[in-house]
């Protein structure tokens, strides 16, 4: 639904101030003309309401290893949360670990992070 509504050009709203990244899925394998095409499309219409890319536009292909392209992507985006303060001089990676911190009391478990799901290794 959110696609279909940003993507209509009767909705036209304002997004300066937005701040915002994208990550594509794809197969360039069985796809081709469709290659991320959801993504892409999506990046250029936030772009054309006025909001601001922060990181490059991340295309991940299942034609050839997905995992490795979000990998790529994802470090780069790991980066721009370290270095970006919110309002209140914290770093969205801060958020992030605090959170799994609060988790952990909750529970009494830690919070499941990335390295806890199994890894597709690609071919090669």
């Amino acid at each position: 639904k959110f696609y279909s509504w940003i993507m209509n050009n009767e909705n036209n709203p304002s997004l300066n101030g937005l701040d915002y990244c994208v990550f594509g899925l794809g197969s360039t394998a069985g796809h081709l003309p469709y290659y991320n095409v959801i993504g892409k499309n999506l990046d250029k219409r936030l772009e054309e309401l006025g909001a601001s890319r922060v990181l490059e536009i991340g295309l991940g292909d299942d034609g050839d290893c997905i995992e490795d392209d979000f990998d790529n992507w994802s470090a780069n985006f790991m980066d721009l949360l370290e270095d970006a303060p919110d309002a209140g001089g914290t770093s969205k990676a801060d958020e992030v670990s605090a959170t799994q911190d609060e988790a952990q009391v909750e529970t009494g478990k830690p919070a499941k992070s990335q390295g806890d799901s199994p890894r597709v290794k690609c071919p090669g």
